[in-house]
């Protein structure tokens, strides 16, 4: 018997992303996006007209979050099922996910295998939610959700980008740090900061504090990286064509680090990030000689992505794209060698900036990192 095509819709303010995740899902027999959005409003529209099966909505969208879409789509379709994509397992994220009626929260982090499965699982009728939050799903069954207490409800009133600067303000972070951090001006961190506080009712910075601890948004002793805590810092200019996607390092900072972390001579630093090379495929770079197999499928495969929108990316609006999460270096003899690494893309004039803080495993902050 030949299998249902799964219907699917992808909503993410980042066309490579779009791409990315449209190209694992169709590579598979049962499955095919029949649309995409880069914002709510327009996701919205899309879905009630197509009826999608499944849809997957990034948190974190402009117009109106993937939240607030769910929401409003859920009311006016019974047979949707809607997947969450987010960076974060917060408990806040995760437990408004779940109270907001979608089937499944997935973690950008999350391989291939683990979409496609997750994908097929709330198709079938299951719940699907990352691994790494199961404790935090089992918690709220326990809690049983629908006795949440007003502390809760405030909680959830926040957005998903006034929860993301409440955790930078609970870690000590500086208006203009959290600028710096988010790429927003120190305005709206400051028009954020008093939002959370007049929806929170708390109005000084020592309670907020204590409200996001509790509240697990931030581990007491754990402080998110600020821009001095990254060992290494690299610069590059990249050249998006029809057909490759090219790449210039234009600027290096820390090479020291590439030494103590990763065994490499500063003459092996040198022609790993020649300033004065510009290579016509990030595939021929000898940078990938140095990341692990994760790391270089990704960047293969946003190659690809970035080729096949050749003709759009003249008309994207947004101006960068951040991502935050662990990688893999390979270290000169061969081991693996964790890392925080922090990219940027801007898409105005596509330069982007990656941040690497190597992670010492005998470090106590290592087992504390989140992704």
């Amino acid at each position: 018997m030949t299998k249902k095509t799964i219907k699917v819709f992808i909503a993410d303010d980042h066309g490579v992303v779009r791409s990315g995740l449209k190209m694992i899902l169709e590579s598979q027999d049962d499955i095919h996006v029949i649309s995409e959005a880069e914002n709510g409003m327009d996701a919205i529209k899309l879905i009630l007209d197509l009826k999608p099966d499944v849809a997957l909505l990034d948190i974190s969208m402009p117009k109106i979050n993937g939240l607030d879409v769910a929401k409003k789509v859920l009311k006016q379709l019974d047979n949707i099922k809607i997947i969450l994509l987010s960076m974060y397992s917060d408990e806040a994220y995760v437990l408004s996910a779940i109270k907001s009626g979608v089937h499944g929260y997935l973690l950008k982090q999350s391989d291939t295998n683990t979409l496609i499965d997750a994908v097929r699982d709330v198709h079938a009728g299951k719940t699907f939610f990352s691994p790494s939050i199961a404790d935090i799903v089992l918690k709220a069954a326990r809690d049983k959700l629908n006795g949440g207490n007003q502390n809760e409800s405030k909680l959830e009133s926040l957005s998903p980008r006034e929860k993301q600067v409440l955790i930078h303000l609970a870690n000590g972070n500086s208006s203009k740090n959290i600028s710096e951090q988010l790429f927003i001006s120190e305005r709206t961190v400051n028009k954020h900061r008093q939002n959370i506080m007049d929806k929170l009712e708390i109005h000084d910075a020592v309670n907020l504090t204590r409200y996001a601890l509790e509240k697990g948004l931030v581990k007491k002793g754990v402080k998110e990286p600020n821009n001095k805590d990254f060992h290494f810092i690299i610069e590059s200019q990249v050249y998006i064509k029809s057909d490759a996607v090219g790449r210039k390092f234009t600027n290096m900072n820390g090479a020291d680090a590439f030494e103590k972390y990763l065994g490499y001579t500063q003459d092996d630093i040198k022609q790993i990030f020649d300033l004065n090379i510009k290579y016509k495929s990030i595939s021929k770079h000898p940078y990938l000689k140095i990341l692990g197999k994760d790391e270089k499928n990704s960047i293969l495969k946003s190659e690809q992505a970035m080729i096949q929108l050749y003709d759009q990316l003249s008309d994207m609006t947004i101006e960068n794209s951040n991502l935050t999460k662990n990688k893999i270096f390979i270290h000169k003899n061969g081991h693996k060698v964790e890392t925080i690494t922090h990219d940027n893309f801007n898409w105005a004039n596509y330069k982007t900036i990656q941040k690497i803080r190597f992670l010492d495993p005998d470090d106590p902050e290592h087992s504390n990192q989140t992704k």
